[in-house]
């Protein structure tokens, strides 16, 4: 009887291991051809510069070029099609940011995925807060200004954002809701042009990531009214943040954006852990470091898992944020 136990235990145990051997040899494989990163705005953009700051550093890690591949439009639709309609071997993946991996999914009923069975998430990059910035000709000089001027000029104040269905238009529909006010939205291609746009008072203001106009807040040529995020920044240290303001509800609205790569949903386990592996070392090297801390991104170092139960909570919390927001597109 004994005997027999064993022989079983044997058997199990081989089969657990031939189980696992494909499973090994196709990571060991991996990879074998070049990877394209899927970024969803256009070059100049900040999801651009971060992407090709991680091509060239996982090319170096994985031994194999890295190629990004800019696909805007739609809100980030376009390069979604691209990498949902993808293969799930690891070759082609995507650079998410928030309003496409969990503002938008949670604040939005129109959209034509959800990224919650439609990707790999594989590894978190880290978060960004934003800044509400006035022009100079704006006839703002506060965010207390902003929301007494907005409530008695409804519309007449108009703002920049990278476009529709970005963080920058999700926040700012979700601060007209949360104060009563009503702006005017002009959507454009990336951050740092809506924060141009802004300074050259084209635009009365801008809902973009903060480094986007720092330069030119310093320059005088734009107004730091709020960071769109739970705590102050660094580069703009007399702004105050979302919870400051005392607007109930705001504090929430941060981080104003996140980054993560992630791929077509179904990539085999032991892929998405060799390229979390090589993501992770990637963020912690001095060259991706140094970037991340210029570009005051708060990195991360999360697991697969991890990451994906970041973007569940993030998504429940836009859905019970934005139960009352109505958004045009």
């Amino acid at each position: 009887m004994k005997v027999l136990k064993l022989a079983k235990s044997l058997v199990l145990a081989m089969a657990a291991l031939a189980s696992t051997a494909p499973a090994f040899a196709q990571a060991q494989a991996y990879p074998s051809r070049p990877i394209r990163l899927i970024a969803g705005l256009a070059p100049g953009s900040a999801v651009d510069a971060l992407s090709r700051q991680y091509a060239q550093k996982l090319s170096e890690i994985l031994k194999t070029s890295v190629i990004v591949e800019n696909k805007p439009g739609a809100g980030q639709i376009v390069a979604i099609n691209a990498i949902t309609a993808a293969q799930p071997d690891g070759y082609t993946l995507y650079m998410g940011i928030g309003s496409a991996l969990s503002q938008g999914p949670g604040i939005r009923k129109d959209l034509p995925y959800d990224p919650l069975k439609a990707f790999t998430f594989i590894a978190h990059v880290g978060s960004l807060a934003g800044m509400i910035y006035a022009s100079s000709t704006a006839p703002v000089q506060n965010f207390s200004e902003l929301v007494s001027y907005a409530k008695a000029n409804p519309s007449t104040l108009n703002y920049a954002s990278a476009g529709q269905g970005t963080a920058g238009h999700l926040g700012a529909e979700l601060f007209q809701y949360l104060t009563g006010t009503k702006l005017f939205h002009v959507p454009f291609r990336s951050d740092p042009e809506a924060a141009r746009e802004a300074a050259a008072g084209t635009v009365n203001l801008a809902f973009v990531v903060g480094p986007a106009g720092a330069a030119l807040a310093e320059a005088g040529k734009l107004r730091p009214l709020m960071v769109i995020g739970a705590k102050r920044v660094a580069y703009l240290p007399n702004v105050p943040n979302a919870a400051e303001v005392k607007v109930r509800g705001l504090e929430s609205i941060g981080p104003f954006t996140h980054y993560g790569i992630v791929g077509p949903a179904g990539m085999p386990p032991a892929v998405v852990e060799k390229l979390n592996q090589a993501i992770n070392q990637a963020t912690a090297s001095p060259e991706v470091a140094a970037y991340l801390k210029n570009v005051h991104i708060e990195p991360s170092s999360a697991s697969s898992q991890e990451f994906r139960s970041y973007v569940e909570n993030e998504i429940a919390k836009w859905r019970k944020l934005g139960e009352n927001v109505k958004i045009e597109f």
